[in-house]
């Protein structure tokens, strides 16, 4: 049975065009996967924290070394980790603020990507090592949004 994770990125709510498309992608998914699972992360509300010199250190240490600290300073990192090794695809909301993506956002890739765990280097250059995933990711942007307005342009893409 196939499994999608969903991240919304957007702090705009209903407001949200980027948050429209990634709900209209799941809801054909759904149709195209019967029987399949959806996770749904609002990353606005996951409660992410930036990465610390701490957990830079936990991520490096090898796993069966870690102290009780560190395993607790990884705890969000490999919740989130799980999701993905669940999931056969992800489909990522993102919206467009200052010309970037959301920052919580950010947050999110800076929990998931670690050496050992989503990368490791090979021969020096760094290789992918989530293999078989799909990405999809659905941007809504509007310039007025830049002067206070709200997010409704849209464009979309596939990783």
């Amino acid at each position: 049975m196939a499994t999608l994770l969903h991240l919304d990125s957007s702090p705009m709510g209903a407001a949200s065009v980027s948050r429209h498309l990634s709900n209209t992608f799941v809801e054909n998914w759904k149709k195209a996967h019967p029987g399949g699972t959806v996770v749904t992360r609002d990353l606005t509300k996951s409660g992410l924290v930036s990465i610390t010199a701490e957990w830079v250190a936990a991520a490096y240490t090898p796993a069966e070394q870690r102290t009780a600290e560190q395993k607790a300073v990884l705890a969000k990192s490999d919740e989130l980790l799980a999701e993905i090794d669940a999931a056969d695809e992800l489909a990522i909301g993102v919206s467009m603020h200052n010309f970037n993506i959301p920052s919580v956002l950010k947050l999110w890739i800076d929990q998931v990507v670690r050496v050992g765990r989503t990368f490791a280097y090979v021969d020096g250059a760094p290789k992918a090592l989530l293999a078989g995933k799909k990405a999809r990711h659905g941007c809504g942007w509007d310039p007025r949004a830049e002067a206070g307005g709200g997010e409704s342009g849209a464009g979309q893409g596939s990783l």
